[in-house]
């Protein structure tokens, strides 16, 4: 019964993300259920990209840049004692990226691909919202 809770709880909170995401400028990766949403993702070297991992369980997801290894970790949600799910922001040079969570292996990969940026991407990104 408390999973399902949990995976109620999960589902409404990643609608509520997608409902209030900024529309440009930052794209927005849920990690629920021990997946990717979405899966695949391509931008401008411009955006931001924000992690939210609404599971309960922490994740460790690895990933290369430029030859180098990169670790992004999110606690699970509630773990750090807090109701609020964990979050981080990043950004990417123009490229293709796979991410994998190393404590699970099963997870399906992210891919993220970059594209150059552009003047328009920038200021479309510094203009007041509308």
């Amino acid at each position: 019964m408390l999973d399902k809770i949990s995976t109620v709880v999960g589902v409404l909170l990643v609608v509520f993300f997608l409902l209030h995401s900024p529309a440009f400028g930052k794209e927005v990766i849920h990690v629920v259920g021990s997946e990717f949403s979405p899966d695949r993702l391509e931008i401008n070297t411009c955006e931001e990209i924000e992690f939210i991992n609404v599971d309960r369980v922490d994740h460790q997801f690895q990933y290369f840049v430029n030859g180098a290894k990169r670790t992004l970790y999110l606690l699970g949600q509630g773990v750090a004692g807090s109701p609020a799910p964990d979050t981080r922001i990043i950004e990417l040079d123009s490229g293709t990226y796979e991410f994998r969570c190393i404590p699970h292996p099963w997870m399906h990969k992210l891919t993220i691909h970059v594209e150059v940026d552009d003047e328009k991407c920038r200021a479309e990104r510094n203009s007041p919202p509308r």
